[in-house]
């Protein structure tokens, strides 16, 4: 089918589906309206936004389980035989939100449960307007750490989420994998009321800034029923989306189907229900 360039109608689903993967809008800017029920847009912009709130969960979780000393669940010497451990928490968490002292840590060693109490903080992964407070309860087994988390009357990157979510870490070298499960609610950076559940893994490299995601995420979204499937998204921070991930919006009332494909460059496919193809650019380095 015939490549055209993109509508404005698709450009806003486009900058949402960015969220997903760490580009962030300028938050100087004004959003797009508000569109109607029962727009192609409106199933698009749902979609994604939900997947940019509940992403933030993640990536927040994973900022919290990195290498760097004091963090949450992994040593502060380099993992030699996948061990994982948990010790000195708080000190590698504060060290990575900024400003200083925007994150308080508090750490109950015989529970095995750390509590983080942010107040706008900026972190990691485009994490932006950070508050709220995150319960971590902990323990480790044998080569993986096990997380039941709390989140409630968060906030992050304009949107507002409630979630308990269950992660297993596991670490294989420099590599890490986490494996999510959850259940969100909230209000995306539009205004939107969200209440879903989604089942994601994460993947990353010690030392390097980049992120792997793949999972199915379902529920409403306003008054709409959305299933979200991302589907070997990998990016690195401020790059254009590795060739082969793509992002799949399906509105489950009429199975509607929209689809954005990435192929490595800062253009990539949207293709909507009736098969049309369009050209959207990206707003990323290739």
């Amino acid at each position: 089918m015939t490549r055209r360039s993109a509508p404005l109608t698709t450009l806003a689903f486009l900058a949402a589906a960015c969220l997903a993967l760490g580009c962030r809008r300028d938050d100087d800017g004004d959003d797009p309206a508000t569109p109607e029920p029962g727009d192609d847009r409106a199933v698009v912009e749902d979609g994604s936004d939900s997947v940019a709130a509940e992403t933030d969960a993640q990536l927040l979780t994973a900022s919290l389980v990195s290498s760097a000393p004091g963090t949450l669940g992994l040593a502060s010497a380099p993992l030699e035989g996948g061990d994982l451990e948990a010790r000195g928490l708080g000190d590698g968490a504060r060290a990575i939100y900024f400003p200083r002292g925007c994150l308080d840590v508090v750490d109950d060693a015989t529970a095995k449960t750390a509590t983080y109490t942010f107040d706008r903080c900026l972190g990691p992964n485009g994490l932006r307007a950070v508050s709220g407070v995150v319960t971590a309860s902990y323990r480790v087994e044998a080569d993986r750490l096990h997380l039941e988390l709390r989140a409630s009357g968060f906030s992050v990157n304009r949107a507002t989420v409630d979630w308990t979510a269950t992660a297993e870490i596991t670490a294989g070298g420099a590599d890490r994998t986490m494996s999510w499960r959850a259940e969100l609610s909230g209000a995306t950076a539009r205004g939107r009321a969200f209440r879903r559940t989604n089942e994601h893994t994460i993947g990353w490299k010690l030392g390097e800034p980049c992120i792997r995601l793949d999972g199915t995420s379902e529920g409403e979204v306003g008054e709409r029923r959305i299933r979200t499937q991302l589907e070997n998204l990998r990016r690195c921070r401020r790059a254009c989306p590795d060739p082969g991930g793509r992002i799949i919006v399906t509105d489950l009332a009429t199975d509607a189907r929209y689809e954005l494909r990435y192929d490595g460059t800062n253009q990539a496919t949207f293709i909507g229900p009736r098969g049309n193809e369009v050209a959207v650019p990206l707003a990323c380095a290739q």
